[in-house]
């Protein structure tokens, strides 16, 4: 997301390094619906489950503008429907709304009120 911000004010982001990222962050899916994520975190505020590692990539692509992620998003639909994270659930519902999809936002949405 810095990247792509600052690529909006400013012409030193390369344009390369981008494309780069995009196949980089392709490599690092598992086919199931999430990423594989390095085991070695920096430290532990660095690591977070893969749930919320995923949902996270998820949102944070999708707020760039970023939407290669259906399967990825599907699955994790599914997964924050079986969840009471209401951090995780709100991920996904941010994803949801950057992907126009209106109903899983609103059913996501009306289970945060909730909370």
């Amino acid at each position: 997301m810095e990247f792509a911000d600052l690529s909006k004010v400013m012409d030193i982001v390369d344009k390369n390094m981008m494309v780069r990222v995009d196949s980089w962050l392709s490599s690092r899916k598992d086919g199931h619906g999430k990423f594989h994520i390095n085991s070695k975190a920096l430290d532990s505020f660095g690591y977070s489950p893969i749930d919320i590692s995923t949902a996270y990539i998820i949102w944070a692509l999708s707020e760039i503008g970023y939407f290669n992620l259906t399967n990825e998003l599907t699955a994790m639909i599914d997964v924050a429907n079986n969840s009471d994270d209401p951090y995780l659930v709100s991920l996904v519902a941010c994803s949801c709304f950057n992907y126009n999809l209106t109903a899983d936002y609103d059913a996501f949405a009306a289970y945060l009120v909730t909370k």
